[in-house]
């Protein structure tokens, strides 16, 4: 188009030109009407330039380039409007990295300045049960003790218990025996590693249990290699923080939730389900004697069992390790490929995107400002 290049020359004139041209031509062309608008905010009149996408945007809603041009127009005065426009360029292309980091970024800031999000509506929850169970491998005490500080917190004043497994040969060893142990009618296994920015842990597990059997922070709905995230976008989902040399990255597979049904596998992380849930489908510590692939099978077990799985995005997990694929790592994943039937392909790019936040204390206010973008996307 003429226009662009005379924009991308920097000749005004010739570009408001050529997109008046074009329009002549065709009334409501998109592009030409981005391009109109893109002239004007170039010769300075910033909001004449907003209101022409804003009205651009009424008429062809799905634009995604009049969506990501507002959005990096309005993050500067209106945060909080900017990120609804990132969330829906998301919403519309899962692999906008940008976008996702975009309304990352957004949320955060809004978080640090004291900004709430107006409520969205939240997943149901539910009365906790009488008990749950967190089952727990670990060798690490001072770990194990901040693990347990942050659960104690997050079920405030639920009941639970931690049934810890201090000598696990591998995690389906020790995940068996430690669910053996389990009194809860809930039962959550997790590593050793993790933290949890929210409260009512045990309502919102309920709450997701009452409609699924097996629950996570991370999943994807489409199982298609020997990891959850094999698939990439649009079928990750599930919003996680990592803590990495020092610095806590909030992170976002995707920008949609709380609650992702449909879900073929999950992050073995964090997996909650009903104690008859985790008896039936058991973890198989003949075949998975390590501490890879624990996860992935146990969730295709699981789907071929007809169960329902799902991620829910609003508990706060921070987890401080790294996935490895290692020699061991490709060994297992070669027995579940084969178990499974499944072909070896390449792992898509990893999915969505992370940002740095200053405080795990951030998270639930930032959570909050992605829950009601999404909700008004």
């Amino acid at each position: 188009m003429d226009g662009v290049a005379a924009l991308h020359r920097g000749d005004l004139d010739a570009a408001e030109t050529a997109f008046a041209a074009c329009l002549r031509h065709a009334p409501g062309h998109p592009p030409a009407r981005l391009g109109a608008a893109m002239v004007l905010a170039a010769c300075g009149d910033r909001h004449a330039a907003r209101a022409a996408v804003h009205a651009l945007l009424a008429d062809s809603p799905g634009f995604a380039a009049g969506q990501r041009m507002l959005a990096d127009w309005l993050r500067g005065d209106d945060p909080a409007q900017a990120g609804q426009w990132f969330t829906r360029c998301a919403r519309n292309d899962p692999n906008d990295i940008g976008a996702i980091a975009g309304a990352l970024l957004l949320a955060v800031r809004l978080a640090r300045e004291g900004c709430a999000a107006p409520p969205a509506p939240p997943a149901p929850l539910a009365p906790p049960p009488a008990l749950t169970s967190v089952v727990v491998c670990s060798i690490r005490p001072p770990m194990l003790e901040r693990a347990r500080q942050s659960l104690a917190q997050a079920f405030g004043d639920a009941a639970w218990e931690l049934v810890h497994v201090a000598d696990a040969r591998s995690l389906c060893e020790g995940w068996t025996r430690g669910l053996d142990r389990a009194r809860g009618e809930v039962v959550l296994f997790c590593h050793d590693d993790i933290a949890l920015a929210c409260d009512r842990l045990g309502e919102r597990l309920a709450g997701a249990l009452a409609r699924h059997d097996v629950v996570g922070v991370a999943g994807s709905t489409r199982l298609a290699g020997p990891n959850w995230a094999w698939p990439g976008a649009p079928h990750a989902h599930g919003w996680v923080a990592h803590m990495r040399a020092g610095e806590l990255l909030a992170g976002a597979y995707a920008l949609d939730g709380p609650e992702i049904a449909g879900i073929e596998s999950l992050d073995g992380v964090f997996m909650a389900m009903r104690r008859e849930t985790a008896t039936a489908i058991g973890f198989d510590a003949d075949a998975f004697d390590g501490w890879h692939l624990y996860d992935t099978d146990f969730c295709w077990r699981a789907r071929r069992a007809g169960l329902r799985l799902a991620v829910r995005c609003d508990l706060g997990l921070v987890h401080s390790s790294e996935s490895g694929f290692g020699a061991a790592w490709a060994s297992y994943a070669r027995r579940f490929l084969q178990r499974a039937g499944l072909p070896e392909t390449p792992m898509a790019p990893t999915p969505g995107a992370a940002v740095r936040v200053a405080s795990i204390a951030d998270l639930p206010a930032m959570q909050a400002w992605l829950a009601h973008w999404i909700a008004e996307a």
